[in-house]
């Protein structure tokens, strides 16, 4: 269980430093056709904070990050039209959009994404040391009591 809790605090802890590295000189200029908005279902239920965008001139579908998915985009994204022209800026390592701008309305803008990316990292980060911190109090106590049985 020590081990276990190491590394998801690790994981989350370089999640934090890998998405705060993301500048807009990082991220490519797409403009593309849309042609869908989905989300992922778990167990029967839509995850709305789920969001990925597919486009019938793009190989790939994008994902807008789950602290920049509010109700007012959500809809906005549900009744665009199939044929509507995006300027997006991607992170093409994650497939995730931080900018979006649809017919010169931005919906999405780099800094605002940034914010927000930046804010849910921050907890992401701070619960990855709590793990750090119970896996470490688990791994000593495991020792502890192996070297004092191994003592016996």
């Amino acid at each position: 269980m020590a081990i276990l809790l190491l590394v998801i605090g690790i994981v989350c802890i370089s999640r934090h430093t890998w998405n705060s590295q993301v500048t807009r000189e990082k991220c490519a200029l797409v403009e593309a056709t849309f042609e869908d908005c989905k989300f992922h279902i778990l167990d029967n239920a839509t995850d709305y904070n789920s969001i990925y965008l597919t486009f019938t001139d793009y190989a790939t579908d994008l994902y807008i990050h789950t602290s920049c998915a509010d109700d007012r985009l959500t809809q906005a994204l549900m009744e665009l039209d199939s044929g509507t022209k995006m300027r997006l800026l991607v992170n093409e390592e994650n497939r995730f959009i931080y900018e979006l701008e649809v017919a010169g309305d931005t919906w999405l803008s780099f800094e605002e994404v940034m914010t927000k990316v930046e804010k849910n990292m921050t907890i992401v980060m701070y619960a990855g040391y709590a793990l750090l911190a119970m896996g470490s109090v688990l791994f000593l106590t495991a020792i502890y009591s192996l070297v004092k049985e191994s003592r016996k």
